[in-house]
């Protein structure tokens, strides 16, 4: 089948080109021809690729917000080569288009990350992401590991129930929400996993930089660097704790100026990995790196959190007084095997809605 995937792939985010990339490859893997639809969604086009005109009509009124300005184009100057590069290297992508001129596919795949979150797209409802767009009728339309927040489920109210009964079938990435839309609609979407998790360690070594190898080093990733720079710091003190213990060196992901084959091959040869994210504790799991996964107790946390306890290795958690030198042992043998397990209900998921009419 042609399968056209809708995701937020031209955010400048690790996690969300590397889930779409995990879900092109896992969609090839089962013989299907695939394109990432090249939608260029308004509010993420401004969000992350602003003109200088843009910023200084949207904050005239803010001499903060105006004299913010040359540091964020310095920002998106910096970034937007990395994930560009990235995109048009490893995605395969259909011509540029816009709600009104989706190319047309057997599939269209909606998903994974926050496809169902008005707060990414200038709370509003996307009409392509919640699948009101014109398509031939002998199409499907599926959701896979949908993600949305409490707050676009208590704003959409019961009207979500309409624009669940536009897709074939859907899955959502978190059970809480699967719970909250269940408990607002009756209908009770499956829960699947983040595409990340849904692929082994051979698909990531395609994008592998193997200059890595060669180092010693200890990584510390904390995603939200920029809404908490204390924790960073805290962070980033007990990290240079531990490489002066072990006399490794010290990579901080947490800057974002890494390329996104980067960001996954300095996980997958560091001797260490500490950190605040999810994706970074999915690819310290894949690549059986030593861990010590940060909780904050924010919510933020959530997810890997979950993780962990889904693949019995919760006990390795730390809070942020950890003093550990030393990353605690984790039998990654069964880890995988319990990985593999965890893997089968999104895999059966995928194959049965691709499954020929």
């Amino acid at each position: 089948m042609r399968i056209g995937i809708i995701t937020y792939h031209r955010a400048f985010n690790y996690g969300a080109v590397l889930q779409c990339f995990a879900l092109q490859e896992l969609l090839k893997s089962m013989d299907h021809e695939i394109q990432v639809v090249d939608y260029r969604q308004p509010f993420i086009e401004k969000l992350y690729r602003p003109s200088i005109m843009e910023q200084t009509w949207q904050n005239k009124f803010s001499i903060k917000a105006l004299l913010a300005i040359p540091s964020k184009i310095k920002t998106r100057n910096q970034l937007q080569p990395i994930f560009e590069s990235f995109v048009n290297q490893h995605l395969s992508l259909s011509e540029k288009c816009d709600a009104k001129s989706l190319p047309a596919f057997d599939v269209y795949l909606v998903g994974s990350d926050q496809m169902w979150s008005i707060n990414c797209v200038g709370n509003r409802i996307d009409p392509v992401y919640w699948g009101m767009f014109s398509r031939p009728n002998a199409t499907k339309l599926i959701g896979f590991s949908i993600s949305s927040n409490a707050h676009t489920i208590t704003t959409l109210g019961e009207s979500i129930s309409t624009y669940i009964e536009n897709f074939d079938s859907v899955s959502l990435r978190e059970r809480n929400i699967s719970d909250e839309i269940y408990g607002m609609t009756s209908k009770r979407l499956p829960v699947t996993l983040d595409p990340t998790l849904c692929v082994d360690a051979n698909t990531w070594d395609k994008i592998i930089n193997r200059a890595w190898e060669k180092r010693r080093y200890i990584v510390l990733y904390h995603v939200m660097l920029r809404f908490s720079p204390i924790v960073h710091s805290i962070l980033l003190n007990k990290v240079n704790q531990i490489a002066k213990f072990h006399g490794w060196d010290v990579v901080d992901l947490s800057i974002g100026n890494y390329s996104v084959n980067d960001f996954v091959s300095i996980i997958k040869y560091a001797q260490c990995v500490v950190t605040t994210s999810f994706h970074a504790t999915v690819f310290s799991i894949i690549f059986s790196r030593p861990l010590f996964p940060v909780r904050l107790h924010d919510g933020n946390d959530a997810r890997y959190v979950d993780l962990l306890n889904a693949l019995n290795i919760g006990g390795v958690l730390k809070d942020l007084d950890f003093d550990d030198k030393v990353p605690p042992k984790i039998d990654y043998k069964c880890v995988h095997d319990a990985l593999t397990k965890l893997r089968e209900p999104s895999l059966d998921y995928l194959t049965s809605c691709l499954r020929p009419c």
